[in-house]
């Protein structure tokens, strides 16, 4: 876990995701899927049931080579960071890099600040050797 302040001085946690935020984390993605197009859903449109989704969030736990980050202020979500990388040993060393922010966070640094943190978290994992947006 770390605290970071942002460009307008608000400050935030950045942990690593667990379980228990599915249900926060699903509510954030269908609240800010209407604000890009840059997503593969819309508003409410995020429909991944919880109990398949706090399965998912405890697998990628025990992966090393996966990773979930939750930013939050005040104890709201506003920002989900990812690296996440297929199990066959293949592409074991590829993962995919996924940052979204709310809006209103959005120009503020944030964005910056979890691409740096997934980075160098996959520089030290052992077998993050390529990602990819």
């Amino acid at each position: 876990m770390s605290l970071r302040t942002l460009k307008n001085g608000i400050g935030v946690t950045i942990r690593e995701a667990e379980s228990k935020d599915a249900e926060k984390m699903i509510a954030f993605y269908n609240r800010v899927g209407g604000e890009s197009d840059f997503l593969s859903f819309g508003e409410g449109e995020f429909l991944t049931p919880l109990s398949e989704y706090e399965l998912f969030l405890a697998s990628v736990k025990q992966e090393q080579n996966a990773l979930i980050v939750v930013a939050e202020n005040e104890e709201k979500i506003i920002s989900i960071a990812s690296i996440t990388s297929s199990q066959n040993p293949r592409n074991k060393h590829v993962g995919t890099l996924g940052i979204v922010v709310e809006k209103s966070y959005s120009g503020l640094g944030l964005g910056r600040q979890l691409m740096i943190e997934l980075i160098e978290w996959a520089r030290t994992n052992k077998q993050t050797k390529k990602s990819n947006l």
